[in-house]
């Protein structure tokens, strides 16, 4: 005959079984990040290798161009003359009634009363 299990067997078993699932996710999360690239492909797009080729045809024109001294650069800045306006005559504005206004109102403007006498 077989020799039954404990009930603390099936759990130091259940137990093991689990620590063991928990630390190879562990191991492979931490794998993973350390074998992953950090560079996108959109990064790789945008990085350039530098050219490392002078141009000395450039440092040649650098080197020949002309030299200004402080006595060159300096300006006298001055206020431009403010525009005085024409001698004309302002237009003055004058209002004329074109019609009388009447404070009453026309039949056709009041509102018809209701049938009780009442305004709703």
């Amino acid at each position: 005959m077989k020799p039954k299990r404990t009930l603390s067997g099936y759990m130091l078993l259940v137990g093991m079984m689990g620590l063991s699932i928990v630390g190879g996710a562990l191991i492979f999360g931490i794998y993973s990040a350390l074998v992953k690239t950090q560079v996108t492909s959109e990064t790789k797009e945008v990085i350039k290798p530098l050219e490392g080729e002078i141009n000395v045809d450039l440092l040649n024109k650098l080197n020949n161009r002309r030299q200004f001294s402080s006595s060159e650069l300096e300006v006298v800045i001055t206020q431009s003359p403010t525009p005085t306006p024409f001698n004309q005559p302002t237009p003055t504005l004058t209002v004329t009634p074109t019609a009388a206004v009447s404070p009453v109102a026309s039949a056709s403007a009041q509102t018809p009363a209701s049938p009780s006498g009442t305004i709703r």
